[in-house]
């Protein structure tokens, strides 16, 4: 039987989506409405459903960095984003968790 791919950083990555937007709920000041999994990991919406924010939360283990976001793919993060760009829709956001280290 073949070995299944280790899916650690899938669920790491499903944690720390749900970790952001649980912050954002509770800084939350103007009775915005979140929306995991929307547009991107998270989209932001004012009381009359008007997208405000796009968001897509990182955790690499090094610095983000353009290359990390994989510029070039056609479904990556970029181009998924640009009509809402065009459009003046609303402004699309990277959140990189990085890992903290002590001083």
């Amino acid at each position: 039987m073949p070995l299944l791919p280790d899916a650690t950083h899938v669920y790491k990555g499903f944690r720390l989506q749900a970790l952001y937007t649980l912050y954002r709920i509770l800084d939350d000041k103007m009775n915005l409405v979140f929306e995991p999994e929307g547009k991107e990991d998270l989209s932001v919406l004012d009381s009359n459903s008007n997208l405000k924010e796009v968001i897509q939360v990182k955790a690499y283990s090094k610095n983000l960095s353009l290359s990390s976001l994989k510029p070039k793919k056609l479904n990556s993060f970029f181009y998924r984003v640009r009509d809402l760009i065009v459009n003046n829709s609303a402004p699309p956001s990277v959140a990189s968790l990085a890992k903290c280290r002590k001083a």
